[in-house]
C-alpha cells in the first residue's frame, strides 16, 4: 500500500491530531508512523493499529486511512479491530473521502465509527472518543 508523498503527510497529520485529542481526553496513547514517545502499538489480533489508547478499562483502536488507501485491501484488519472485545474502533479519513469509508463500512456491516479530519491541517471534526 503506497501513499503519495502528499497523502503520507496527510496520514501523519491526522495521526498526530488523533493522538493530541486522545491525550487531552486523558488516554495513555501509543502511535505508529510518528515516533511517539510511548512507542508503537503492539499487534492486536494479527494487525498493528495506527493508534492504540487506554483509559481505565476502555480501549480504543484507530486506523487512519487516506483517499488513496480507504478502499484498499484492508478489510481483514477493519473486521478484526471492529469485533475485538471491549474495544471501540475508529477509522479516521480526510473529509473529502468520508463517503467512501461509510460505503465500505455499510457493505462490510461493521460496527466502526467513521470520523474525518481536514486534509490541509489535520484538524479533526468535533467529537469525543
Amino acid at each position: 500500500m503506497n501513499r503519495t508523498k502528499f497523502m503520507a503527510e496527510v496520514h501523519d497529520k491526522l495521526i498526530r491530531s488523533v493522538v493530541t485529542k486522545l491525550e487531552r481526553e486523558g488516554y495513555s496513547v501509543q502511535a505508529d508512523h510518528i515516533k511517539h514517545p510511548n512507542g508503537r502499538p503492539r499487534e492486536c489480533m494479527g494487525h498493528s493499529p495506527d493508534v492504540r489508547a487506554i483509559k481505565g478499562l476502555k480501549e480504543i483502536l484507530v486506523e487512519v486511512e487516506t483517499c488513496d488507501t480507504v478502499l484498499f485491501n484492508n478489510e481483514h484488519k477493519w473486521r478484526r479491530f471492529s469485533f475485538r472485545p471491549d474495544t471501540k474502533f475508529y477509522v479516521i479519513v480526510p473529509c473529502n473521502c468520508r463517503e467512501k469509508a461509510e460505503i465500505k463500512r455499510k457493505i462490510m456491516n461493521l460496527p466502526v465509527e467513521i470520523r474525518c479530519g481536514d486534509i490541509q491541517w489535520g484538524k479533526l471534526e468535533d467529537f469525543e472518543f
